[in-house]
């Protein structure tokens, strides 16, 4: 709770209005802020001082104990916050997730809605957050709960090299996940394949690769060109140029290149007289970055998108 040095009605004040955080004050991010829903009415301002100082087993108790007029006045689970404070005590990891487990089951049996979200760089929901410190089994019970997962679920498994738990969202949500990768491909945010490359972490670009079914963007490129080769070298040793096309780094070509491949191979491949063979020995004189995102852009509704979108792979190969 905060402290109030001007008397009751000022701490009644205090409670509702917005108070800077210390990034905030610090000359940091000036969108962070302790919403007021953080300092609740009584009985919860005693359950958020517990949560700030991770005494999780306490709000456990408090939160099965509690009238149903009680849980009520609760404002939010507080489960993402508390993942973030007892994922930073000295308990070891298995405590700290049996804890989390049990705080978020017995918010399940009182038919709380774990969908709220803490604030850091930016807001992260309790799957988020989870997925970040790398709590797997708290993860799956989020998700089997119908936790929404998305693009700041992944990205942070991705910052924080959660392999198992990226796994388990990809497993999981398969569909969904696949679909808000492909969407990167065509947007300005940081992509999570992207960031994989940045960090040279091998595991994570082979999981978003073989699960998730990411491709290279226009601008996963150009902002990880220099760091790409030495990763897919790594990948594929046996490789002797992983700068030239091949049926099995075709997935590592920018969508500019994809897609004019693609409409090469299905648009003209097939009336030139010349062997599939011989095209595809063609590509591999091609390099990352031949075609400019302008040039499809402009080329996209004459081609006919069905064709952009295509791939040369057979689906079940995995190289699309």
């Amino acid at each position: 709770m905060m402290s109030s040095t001007t008397g009751s009605n000022s701490t009644s004040t205090n409670l509702v209005q917005r108070r800077t955080s210390s990034r905030q004050r610090m000359g940091g991010n000036s969108n962070i802020y302790w919403s007021e829903i953080n300092f609740p009415s009584v009985p919860w301002d005693r359950h958020v001082n517990d949560i700030e100082h991770g005494r999780l087993a306490k709000c456990t108790k408090r939160i099965l104990g509690a009238t149903e007029d009680e849980i009520a006045k609760l404002p939010i689970s507080y489960l993402a916050k508390a993942i973030s404070k007892v994922a930073v005590t000295s308990k070891p990891k298995e405590q700290q997730e049996r804890l989390l487990m049990d705080y978020a089951r017995a918010l399940l049996a009182r038919n709380v809605d774990l969908s709220d979200c803490a604030l850091f760089w930016r807001p992260r929901s309790a799957l988020s957050v989870a997925a970040y410190y790398g709590y797997p089994k708290l993860l799956k019970l989020l998700l089997d709960a119908n936790c929404f997962a998305s693009y700041s679920e992944l990205l942070s498994t991705v910052e924080n090299g959660q392999h198992e738990c990226l796994t388990i969202l990809l497993e999981q949500r398969k569909e969904h996940l696949q679909m808000v990768l492909h969407e990167q491909e065509f947007s300005e945010e940081m992509k999570t394949l992207e960031l994989a490359i940045h960090r040279k972490d091998l595991v994570i670009i082979q999981i978003l690769r073989d699960l998730g079914q990411a491709r290279i963007s226009d601008r996963a490129y150009d902002h990880a060109a220099a760091k790409l080769p030495a990763n897919l070298q790594k990948l594929y040793p046996t490789n002797q140029n992983v700068l030239a096309w091949s049926k099995q780094l075709h997935w590592s070509f920018p969508t500019s290149d994809r897609q004019m491949i693609n409409y090469i191979w299905y648009l003209i491949a097939p009336n030139s007289g010349i062997a599939a063979e011989v095209w595809l020995n063609i590509f591999s004189f091609m390099g990352r970055g031949w075609w400019v995102d302008v040039l499809i852009s402009a080329k996209r509704k004459e081609w006919g998108a069905d064709v952009t979108e295509m791939n040369i792979i057979p689906s079940g190969a995995g190289n699309d």
